[in-house]
């Protein structure tokens, strides 16, 4: 008996997972509720909190430098008399745009080459893998550290240097998912049909690797709020006076003999928080999208 391909593919799309079922997979984890709790909070402490609390993160005083923290000024003051709980909030704020902004262009870059290099295959699958395998060479704080001294520090440029340092694994990982899912009956049938190859790109394929390509985002989020914070940390990041929760490390390390332990712990708490708050987000997702569970 000859196998009807238009048949099978559309009983192998029938059984691909439905956006809600995962979605009732990703809350049903332990991680996905207390990762994107984390997160809400993480958000509201960071946009919510200024307009609340209404302080100037930069207005200095000098009769009260290194106040330890008190009912008049909750996470104390800085060496410069500025409101900390003021500074931490607003620093989030940084932090957040520039980390879900570059991580959303990393995404799109990423996606659209391992697309393309996939679907194509041959030599221009070859081609482009091998200039990836050549960026990756690399070391990616080579590379952030060498653009970062070339431009002027900006938010901006800032999101434009970690996407162009952070886009070749994800192209890999959509690269490698093509391969596989270009072969599937459903693909056949499209191109019987006559769809173009575009049309299989984007209609196809792309929804397909859509799960993979979310999780991946989650990670690519919490590992640029990781770079933004490494970068200020080194004193390469956005100038002064704008904070960052790794700007606000950096300058507290100086003052961690001297028992002001105010301007440590937040923005670290913070930071790990937020990471935190990923992992768990990028774990449940994980799991709600393995069609394997």
């Amino acid at each position: 008996m000859i196998a009807n391909p238009i048949a099978e593919a559309k009983i192998e799309m029938a059984e691909r997972p439905e956006p809600s079922r995962a979605w009732r997979r990703f809350w049903r984890h332990p991680m996905g509720g207390i990762g994107v709790a984390g997160l809400i909070f993480v958000i509201l402490f960071s946009f919510l909190g200024p307009v609340i609390y209404h302080v100037s993160p930069d207005a200095t005083n000098l009769l009260d430098l290194m106040h330890a923290p008190s009912l008049q000024f909750p996470l104390g003051t800085d060496q410069l008399g500025r409101n900390y709980l003021a500074r931490v909030m607003v620093g989030g704020q940084l932090s957040l745009i520039v980390g879900f902004a570059s991580a959303f262009g990393t995404m799109i870059l990423g996606v659209a080459y391992g697309l393309i290099s996939g679907y194509l295959g041959g030599i221009v699958d070859m081609v482009l893998m091998r200039i990836v395998d050549i960026l990756l060479t690399i070391p990616s704080l080579f590379l952030l550290l060498l653009l970062d001294a070339m431009f002027q520090p900006s938010a901006v440029v800032l999101t434009f240097i970690i996407v162009f340092t952070s886009w070749f694994p994800a192209s890999r990982l959509v690269r490698s998912e093509v391969l596989s899912l270009k072969q599937r009956d459903y693909i056949e049938a499209s191109r019987a049909f006559g769809a173009s190859g575009w049309h299989i790109m984007l209609r196809e394929l792309l929804p397909n690797v859509m799960g993979t390509v979310m999780v991946a985002t989650t990670f690519q989020v919490a590992a640029s709020i990781i770079t933004i914070a490494t970068l200020s940390f080194l004193g390469l990041g956005l100038p002064p006076p704008t904070p960052n929760w790794g700007a606000l490390l950096s300058s507290s390390m100086s003052y961690m003999y001297q028992g002001a332990w105010w301007l440590i712990y937040p923005p670290g708490i913070a930071l790990l928080m937020t990471m935190l708050s990923f992992n768990f987000i990028s774990e449940a997702m994980k799991s709600a999208v393995d069609v394997r569970l």
